[in-house]
């Protein structure tokens, strides 16, 4: 090992102990560095903006894939043969070739740009009634995140499939389950023992209510993808069915959560930016794609698989290796954006096409990129605009999570201080 790459491993087990915000300039270095690093874990991370875009449009082919390949090491949520596994192995995100067009045919119509925007009212209204009730109460102060962020997309994805809200408590507890297998140090035995638990039991709830709609219609994808199946069983296995709900919900769920409580409090922190948008909403769309660069709710893609054996940057990765794209680093890259390491929502470039947040470029293009984009326009402006005097009252905390960033807590007052 050179001095540089013993440096590199040094600055990502340092990263590894403070993931964000402070953990960037780390991988900045490794980025300048050596943007091909094999962790101590065994897995490659890639963290230049050109490299991840060279995987992504690899997803189209070889030499890389989302599946383990035989007689591969295999990461720790496809261990063991449980209902977790099941999770992984079925849903739309981890197939490749043909399966993954076939499921992103049945998906995509909910998801098209023109689709999402029948549902921004819908969206912006939740979004008013939960502010109605915050405005309400007489402590004059919230949890942004617990009372705010976390309750519209989770209402929108819940209302989207018709699945009852007293569900909520047993989806999240679910998709708490698939983040943090990823964790270093999590106990992997006992926690995949509880995962398979509440996925089989999310399976047979899912399995039930799809039947249901067979029987009573209703005008939601549940009901639209039972439907399909019952014409043609071909075209998705039950446990696809299953697992694919699974996957839209935990996305639903966490992905645009922390996006949002990220994005307010970046904008808080800039107050002549926020200033700015107060003035001319129209900025809203480019600010909302500045906060998904500069602080993306993913800082890392699901790992893919190298097909073959294959050389970036003159060092090869080894057939079955895993590849980690830190889409963080590469939405940092100063060979793409100037002055990468400040927010600044007036960029010339046009970083919805640059940054990597939402995989651009692969054929796993994120489903609901057009969903999460609205979303979080329709809860910014509104908290926005019906909060003007707001603050954070007292020091966020954020999530110690490898694969997902965002604050777990945001402390937001109103009226005189």
């Amino acid at each position: 090992m050179t001095d540089s790459q013993a440096e590199a491993v040094a600055r990502w087990n340092a990263y590894l102990g403070a993931p964000h915000p402070d953990g960037v300039q780390h991988l900045n270095w490794i980025r300048e560095n050596e943007p091909v690093l094999r962790t101590p874990a065994g897995f490659w991370v890639l963290t230049r903006h050109e490299d991840i875009e060279w995987v992504f449009r690899g997803d189209s082919g070889a030499p890389i894939c989302k599946k383990a390949l035989p007689g591969a090491p295999k990461p720790p949520y496809l261990q063991g043969d449980g209902y977790f596994k099941k999770h992984f192995i079925h849903n739309i995100d981890h197939q490749d070739g043909a399966d993954h067009v076939r499921m992103r045919k049945l998906l995509h119509k909910t998801f098209t740009p023109r689709a999402i925007e029948t549902m921004r009212e819908a969206t912006r209204n939740v979004a008013e009634e939960l502010l109605d009730a915050v405005i309400a109460a007489p402590e004059g102060e919230m949890d942004m995140v617990s009372d705010y962020a976390l309750l519209v997309p989770t209402t929108v994805i819940m209302n989207l499939l018709d699945i009852p809200q007293d569900q909520f408590e047993r989806m999240q507890t679910m998709v708490q389950h698939i983040t943090g297998v990823l964790q270093p140090g999590v106990d992997l035995e006992s926690w995949l023992a509880e995962a398979d638990a509440i996925f089989e039991e999310r399976h047979h709830y899912l399995k039930a209510l799809a039947e249901e709609r067979l029987g009573s219609p209703r005008s939601d994808l549940i009901t639209e993808l039972a439907a399909k199946r019952q014409e043609d069983p071909d075209v998705l296995s039950e446990i696809e069915l299953t697992m694919n709900l699974t996957f839209l919900v935990a996305a639903g769920f966490d992905t645009t959560v922390n996006g949002i409580g990220s994005a307010l409090h970046l904008l808080l922190q800039h107050d002549d930016q926020l200033s700015a948008i107060r003035k001319d909403p129209s900025l809203w769309p480019q600010a909302i794609e500045e906060c998904l660069r500069f602080q993306p709710p993913l800082p890392f893609t699901a790992p893919r698989v190298a097909a073959e054996s294959l050389e970036i940057r003159g060092t090869t990765i080894e057939r079955g290796d895993q590849i980690w794209s830190c889409v963080l680093a590469g939405n940092r890259d100063p060979r793409v954006f100037d002055d990468p390491d400040t927010f600044n929502i007036f960029r010339e470039t046009d970083i919805r096409t640059k940054h990597l947040t939402f995989a651009m470029y692969s054929a796993h293009y994120c489903l609901g990129a057009a969903l999460a984009r609205m979303e979080m326009h329709e809860s910014l402006e509104a908290i926005v605009d019906r909060l003007p005097d707001m603050r954070v009252s007292s020091t966020p905390t954020y999530r110690d999570l490898l694969v997902i960033f965002g604050p777990s807590r945001l402390p937001l007052a109103w009226g005189p201080q």
